[in-house]
């Protein structure tokens, strides 16, 4: 049983999921709002935020196909933050409700969302460790290093600004780091994505 495969899950789970697409831009969910479903990316990319007293916005983290989201609607009756589509997003969305009866009756779903929510925690301390690199070009350097996971080219999704604000850069600061990476030879950018060459 997965729940980033409703066919394989009981009848009853089949039945109450969802399945929805969001476009560049569009809001899944506000801070705030009632947590009643929990969300599986199956395509695309959504950035969590908050916004801070002084009205800006902060990106908490970025979800990417196989992630989770909403998870807080197991635990608290709303959500901690907002999330919005940076590309053209696919989801799978759960009711709290029959998901906890599916947990109760299935210890292997318990199991799925306590890995999933790992991998988010994991991917949450990428992200810390990325923003404490005070060098704008050592940062963008050791972003792609983390997206390569070993394979070339590195493909970028999302806007520049969505990718910027996860890094905690100014979209101008970040393309004076991949220009500035590109320069030294430490990266070649081609139409099919990024290369790493001090990698070979």
């Amino acid at each position: 049983m997965e729940l980033i495969r409703p066919e394989t899950l009981t009848s009853e789970l089949q039945d109450c999921c969802q399945f929805i697409s969001l476009v560049p831009d569009q809001r899944l969910f506000r801070q705030g709002d009632a947590a009643t479903r929990i969300f599986l990316l199956t395509q695309g990319r959504l950035r969590l935020f908050r916004r801070t007293v002084e009205k800006r916005e902060i990106t908490l983290a970025v979800t990417v196909a196989s992630g989770i989201l909403g998870e807080e609607a197991l635990f608290d009756k709303r959500y901690g933050n907002s999330a919005i589509a940076d590309t053209t997003t696919q989801l799978i969305a759960y009711p709290i409700q029959p998901l906890r009866s599916a947990i109760v009756q299935e210890p292997g779903i318990a199991n799925q969302l306590l890995m999933l929510v790992g991998q988010k925690v994991q991917s949450l301390q990428t992200l810390i460790e990325l923003r404490s690199i005070r060098s704008a070009t050592l940062r963008v350097q050791q972003y792609l290093r983390y997206r390569s996971q070993g394979l070339e080219p590195v493909r970028l999704e999302g806007t520049w600004k969505a990718i910027a604000s996860e890094l905690s850069l100014t979209p101008q600061t970040l393309s004076k780091a991949l220009a500035q990476l590109e320069q030294t030879g430490q990266i070649e950018r081609r139409p099919e994505g990024i290369y790493l060459p001090e990698r070979a």
